[in-house]
């Protein structure tokens, strides 16, 4: 499976108090960005098959988003990165020219930035056989549920199962040549030992155009798995949900992970 992935950075003209977590302005600065020219966004639009807004904002009928997001703040300004899975993919062309038609446009409480670099390429997702120790690093809050309640330290089995799920969702709708994800006997069932970590719990607010406050929760941090033991396979999965993001809200910059071999 192959997505397109777009990096941005934007920088901030005058000083700006940015949040710590930055995904969810970002997504606000994404709909400034590719908000329709036309007063509405109308069902009928003759312009709705390559509209890229109607694709963020307006696909309420789509139980999955054909995209996900990740936003990191530092000097002084916000790194963004936007994925765009399957058939999608056809609206990148139309989405990199209204980002470079908004330099210099306002957003972030009404700070002007300048977009001063915006790339775009094609990626796949990599074959990632596991060795003996696995680190996955949460480097966006990652919301897993497990007996129905968050998972504080989340099981590898967890993420398995999460980066399992995100792929047939998103391959069923968006990428059907590649769904399903053939999982073999027993691999979501296992499970390793943690062996290091440090993880804190994470509150995101925000408020909605409408003025309606949303708050999410996560995890961040990182663990290491001891995977001497786990099929091989395994790295396969992990990395499918490092690339599609797991876990809930990830439309808003949540569910980032990183998989890596760490060091005996």
């Amino acid at each position: 499976m192959s997505s397109s992935l777009i990096s941005v950075d934007l920088k901030v003209t005058r000083n700006a108090d940015l949040p710590a977590f930055t995904g969810s302005a970002f997504r606000g600065w994404l709909g400034t960005v590719l908000r329709c020219a036309r007063p509405e966004c109308l069902p009928d639009c003759p312009d709705a098959d390559r509209c890229p807004y109607r694709m963020v904002f307006k696909e309420k009928e789509i139980d999955i988003n054909p995209y996900a997001l990740l936003a990191f703040r530092g000097n002084g300004g916000v790194k963004g990165f936007i994925k765009v899975h399957g058939d999608r993919k056809r609206y990148i062309p139309e989405i990199l020219s209204r980002i470079h038609a908004h330099d210099n446009a306002r957003h972030f409480s009404g700070r002007c930035f300048r977009v001063t670099e915006i790339s775009a390429k094609t990626v796949e997702i990599p074959e990632f056989p596991l060795g003996d120790l696995t680190t996955v690093s949460f480097v966006t809050p990652v919301h897993l549920v497990r007996g129905g309640r968050m998972e504080v330290m989340p099981s590898l089995g967890s993420l398995l199962a999460a980066s399992a799920r995100v792929f047939n969702r998103v391959t069923k709708r968006f990428d059907p040549a590649h769904y399903p994800c053939r999982i073999p006997d027993g691999l979501l069932k296992q499970d390793a030992p943690i062996l290091d970590f440090a993880v804190e719990t994470v509150e995101v607010a925000r408020r909605s155009r409408e003025g309606k406050i949303l708050r999410f929760e996560g995890i961040t941090g990182w663990a290491t798995y001891d995977t001497s033991a786990v099929m091989p396979e395994a790295g396969n999965l992990l990395k499918a949900g490092e690339y599609l993001q797991v876990g809930k809200h990830t439309a808003y910059g949540l569910g980032g992970i990183i998989v890596t071999r760490a060091e005996t």
